[in-house]
């Protein structure tokens, strides 16, 4: 939607309580700070542009993924001419959760997610992620791609990877931050 953007993105975690989020391109810059139940923002300006989003969305899920849900059932196929497992949910009989079909796909060789599939509704959604490069035996995925019933909304190429050690400093919420509670569950409106 909006032709190429380059930057940074830079993903932090001290905990499974404290992480860091921080966006770096020439029209837009975004800190999230998740720490305490809390949530601290820091936005160039007030709305995140759709591009960003969808970056932002790719490489989130690629980290922190829902293996929490139930397994209806495993198969194998190829993706990317590699092996993967796929482990499918679909709709749980007699309860009101309204997603029709979820299916995570694991390379096999690494482990990796290789991509995300789901239904809500009417919409249908796709994350890929392959071209995986390892680094201190850790697998990242260089190209990241995200689908809207079939077609393609996103591409991400990733330049480069690094690691540094992780600063406590990152972690103290800014002066200037927006403060907003963290969403820890959803629940029906009745």
């Amino acid at each position: 939607l909006e032709g190429q953007v380059d930057g940074t993105y830079q993903y932090s975690q001290l905990s499974t309580d404290e992480r860091r989020v921080d966006i770096q391109s020439a029209a837009f810059s975004e800190s999230i700070l998740d720490k305490g139940g809390e949530q601290y923002v820091v936005r160039s300006r007030d709305l995140r542009p759709v591009a960003i989003w969808y970056l932002t969305l790719l490489i989130q899920e690629a980290h922190d993924f829902n293996s929490e849900g139930f397994t209806s059932k495993a198969t194998s196929s190829l993706q990317n001419a590699r092996a993967v497992t796929c482990f499918t949910q679909e709709t749980i009989p007699g309860t009101s959760f309204e997603y029709v079909f979820d299916q995570m796909c694991f390379d096999v060789e690494t482990g990796a997610l290789a991509s995300w599939e789901w239904t809500f509704n009417t919409n249908r959604e796709r994350l890929e992620y392959s071209n995986y490069r390892e680094l201190n035996t850790k697998f990242f995925p260089t190209k990241m791609r995200r689908f809207h019933h079939g077609k393609l909304l996103a591409e991400v190429e990733v330049d480069s990877i690094t690691h540094t050690a992780g600063d406590p400093r990152l972690y103290v919420p800014p002066a200037n931050a927006s403060k907003q509670e963290i969403c820890k569950n959803f629940q029906p409106a009745d």
